[in-house]
C-alpha cells in the first residue's frame, strides 16, 4: 500500500468516525437533557455523549494524519 492510498484511507475512515461520533453525541445529549438527573437514562446519555466525543476526536486525528 503506497502513501497516497494510506492517506486517502485515513481521510475516509476519519470522516466516517467523525460523523458517527457527532451522531452519537447528539443522541446522547438528547437523552441526557430530557431525562431527570439521577435516573439511569441520564447517566446513559452522558456516557453516550462522552463516547461520541471520543469518536469525533479520533476522527479528527485520522483526518489530520491524512492531510
Amino acid at each position: 500500500m503506497n502513501a497516497k492510498a494510506l492517506k486517502s484511507l485515513s481521510l475516509t475512515v476519519g470522516l466516517i468516525l467523525a460523523v458517527f461520533g457527532l451522531t452519537v453525541s447528539i443522541h446522547g445529549f438528547g437523552i441526557a437533557y430530557y431525562t431527570q438527573w439521577g435516573l439511569s437514562d441520564a447517566i446513559r446519555g452522558v456516557a453516550e455523549l462522552l463516547f461520541g466525543i471520543v469518536f469525533v476526536l479520533l476522527g479528527n486525528a485520522l483526518i489530520t494524519i491524512g492531510k
